[in-house]
């Protein structure tokens, strides 16, 4: 892999002062990373010199375990993070925080149904206002707050100040607000950025990342060689406001380079290379070399299943994993994808049925229940009683109002000018040292809170105050004691994270949900969710015109991205007999209602007025892969994959 003039070894010993990597899906990306680092290691370069940025705290940490298992001298002490991470870290800096308008304080995605609701007017409900932060957010992550503005409605202006008046009062940002800002601060205020802080920056899947992250690593970056790693190729988050632009023409302004492709593919067979390059051809651009498949790889098998309905297509796909199980096929070399949780439900209740041991990953978020979300708020006002956005959480909470009209008469009495705080309003009533004319259904409900609060403060050692929130015993905060384990982690300073340190991670994790690995189990997930993954069976259920891809508010060049990226997932092992096998499967009707839910616009069956021919997805086309098998009702046919053990002399 690193001959002499191989793209890798290029990619490990470049002097150049910017060095752009665009690497293929499996083609080697990690391994040419981590030989650059070790040869800078081993040239006498710092480790504190050194900034690996990563798209993931999952992948942050992976790498930080891989840097350290190199076992070159400081690699343990280099910092791998994410972008977000590092901003807030940078944000919590005084000298930055100084000069920002608004606390470093992010607000939640559960935390928006107070927000909401107080934004709620005559003609703008929760669907207009939920659209307009949207826009709002997208404004901000494509840095079109420095352009001029398009002339905006009333109404439009309206919502703005609103909000921009509750994030003032609250002290807080929403999460797309965060890069931007800081990046807007840091172009503003040179002097707060040492250009020579760091001698090396990499930053991998760039183009993930939006244009306000993209500007900010540019500039964080300040004198040292900075590394970009990524693919427009797969570029799948567009709905995150992702730039691809920004690796495409990364160079244009530079002269000092490197520019390498890596396209040696050592993941996939050569069957399912040739079904990735045939789609993305249908793409065009004119730099773009081909993956090359390895011989090493053999040519796998790829297969496309036409079955009658998608609970058809549920239990072909069920009943053939349960085969390659009786036969030693380990769960976790099973990978299923499909382009959202919607269509995933039929599969996600086959294999609930089945007893299969397997873990669905359709959801979009990482949603905590009441009873985490509650207890957060409460170690949030702990750890800072002047914390307003938890604060109206907890007022709101149980009101299907959110007690609106008496939170509102409350933000009054703090005043708009020199705002008083409403902790102390609160307290102040609460004691019978002053009238403020606060409900009294929302002080009873304050009292409350106060009672949990001060529980909690009695309590001085972090992991003590964990336990007692949120025990280890109980399986319903597995989740979120895992996040807050991640994040302490991710801490790199010597004491360890204070409590609102972790909280701050906490909340990141949350709004930024991620997959962690949970064994030996089959994976169902979404397209989306598969980046970075691979598995020796993977199958790409739902391949219907409308679903994959998606034709509603969608581009159709990122579903081609996106069916790319699922394509690639598929691994071939052939040292371990596993030789790789990709499935596509798609059913021919679906019902009206089912239809209309996925957005899927089809002839009704003449035969079946309740039914709705489903079209197939043209990316088959352009994959070059045809029909290899129809499975209609129950028509008695078993299952047709069979592994591919090798024996003890390495023979099929």
């Amino acid at each position: 892999m690193t001959s002499a003039n191989s793209p890798s070894n290029l990619i490990i010993s470049s002097r150049a002062q910017f060095l752009r990597v665009r690497a293929g899906p499996g083609t080697g990306k990690s391994f040419s990373l981590k030989g650059r680092v070790t040869r800078l290691l081993n040239e006498g370069i710092s480790p504190q010199k050194i900034l690996v940025v990563t798209f993931t705290r999952v992948s942050a940490l992976d790498l930080q375990g891989e840097l350290t298992g190199l076992g070159v001298p400081g690699a343990e002490s280099i910092r791998a993070t994410t972008l977000h991470a590092l901003a807030m870290r940078m944000l919590g800096l005084r000298s930055v925080r100084s000069r920002l308008h608004r606390a470093v304080r992010i607000v939640t995605d559960f935390e928006r149904e107070p927000l909401i609701a107080d934004l709620m007017r005559p003609g703008r409900g929760k669907r207009d206002i939920r659209d307009k932060l949207l826009a709002y957010e997208s404004m901000w992550a494509k840095l079109q707050d420095q352009q001029p503005r398009v002339a905006q409605t009333p109404e439009e202006k309206a919502f703005e100040d609103d909000l921009r008046a509750w994030l003032d009062f609250h002290d807080a940002m929403l999460l797309d607000e965060l890069i931007p800002r800081l990046y807007r601060l840091l172009k503003a205020n040179p002097d707060l950025l040492d250009a020579k802080h760091y001698s090396h920056v990499l930053v991998d899947e760039f183009q993930d990342l939006n244009k306000a992250e993209q500007s900010l690593c540019d500039l964080v970056a300040g004198d040292a060689a900075m590394t970009i790693v990524g693919d427009e190729d797969q570029s799948i988050y567009g709905y995150k406001h992702a730039h691809p632009d920004g690796i495409r023409n990364w160079l244009e302004d530079k002269s000092d380079y490197d520019d390498v492709q890596l396209v040696d593919c050592y993941r996939c067979p050569a069957l399912a290379v040739e079904a990735a390059n045939s789609l993305i051809s249908w793409a065009p651009r004119d730099d773009r070399r081909p993956l090359e498949p390895l011989p090493q790889k053999g040519s796998g098998e790829v297969h496309v299943w036409e079955t009658w309905m998608p609970s058809h297509e549920a239990v072909r796909v069920v009943m053939e994993i349960e085969q390659l199980l009786d036969k030693e096929v380990p769960p976790k070399d099973i990978l299923i994808l499909t382009r959202n949780r919607r269509y995933g439900e039929a599969i996600q209740r086959e294999l609930t049925q089945s007893g299969i041991p397997a873990i669905s990953y359709l959801s979009e978020a990482a949603t905590p229940t009441d009873s985490v979300k509650h207890k957060l708020e409460i170690l949030t006002l702990a750890s800072n009683i002047e914390d307003r956005v938890a604060l109206r959480w907890l007022l709101g909470e149980g009101s299907g109002t959110w007690n609106k009209g008496r939170y509102s008469k409350l933000r009054v009495i703090c005043g708009d000018g020199e705002v008083r705080s409403p902790w102390r309003v609160l307290c102040e009533q609460a004691d019978g040292k002053a009238e403020h004319g606060v409900d009294s259904e929302l002080l009873s409900r304050f009292e409350s809170i106060r009672e949990e609060v001060e529980a909690i403060r009695s309590t001085q050692d972090i992991n003590a105050v964990i336990d007692k929130m949120f025990p280890e015993e109980d399986v319903s905060f597995a989740e979120i004691r895992k996040i807050m384990v991640e994040e302490m982690k991710v801490d790199d300073s010597e004491e360890g994270p204070n409590l609102p340190e972790l909280l701050a991670g906490v909340r990141r994790g949350i709004s930024l949900p991620e997959e962690r690995d949970q064994g030996d189990v089959v994976r169902l997930m979404t397209l989306h969710k598969s980046k970075g993954l691979s598995a020796p069976y993977t199958f790409i259920l739902g391949c219907i015109d409308g679903v994959l891809p998606k034709r509603k508010d969608a581009d159709y060049n990122e579903e081609r991205r996106l069916m790319y990226v699922a394509a690639s997932r598929v691994k071939a092992d052939l040292e371990h007999g596993k030789r790789g096998v990709l499935v596509f499967t798609y059913p021919i009707r679906l019902s009206k209602g089912h239809a209309q839910a996925l957005s899927v616009v089809g002839e009704t069956d003449p035969k079946r007025k309740h039914l709705v021919v489903a079209p197939v997805s043209p990316f088959l086309e352009e994959l070059g892969v045809k029909v290899t098998k129809k499975f209609y009702g129950s028509d008695g046919s078993g299952a047709v994959l069979n592994p591919h053990i090798y024996d003890d002399v390495g023979q099929l």
